[in-house]
């Protein structure tokens, strides 16, 4: 029986992936599988919410998902609160509109 061969996960000595950018965040947040536009330099980021509503309903209790909508080049587009956990991601093929389900 063969094993597969190890691969290296360490960002700055392995080659799998060519990196195309590097954004630094101001707060921690989640790369889901369909996050990059298929036709743009566009990338939809998951996080935590601020601090937005009180008591159990306060955005960052797991009531809220904040997405944020960055260009490659490090600039931010927009960013919103919604309600709920994002579960699904989707672009539409020509990259014009982007679908979360909650």
């Amino acid at each position: 029986m063969t094993h597969p061969s190890v691969v290296d996960m360490d960002p700055s000595t392995s080659t799998a992936f060519t990196p195309l950018a590097t954004l630094h965040l101001p707060s921690p947040h989640v790369l889901h599988p369909e996050a990059c536009n298929p036709t743009m330099d566009l990338v939809v980021l998951l996080g935590n919410g601020g601090n937005v509503g009180k008591g159990k309903d306060k955005v960052g209790s797991g009531k809220y998902t904040k997405l944020a909508l960055w260009r490659m080049s490090g600039s931010k587009v927009w960013e919103s609160d919604v309600e709920g956990q994002v579960r699904g991601l989707a672009w539409s093929h020509d990259g014009i509109a982007s679908l979360t389900s909650t």
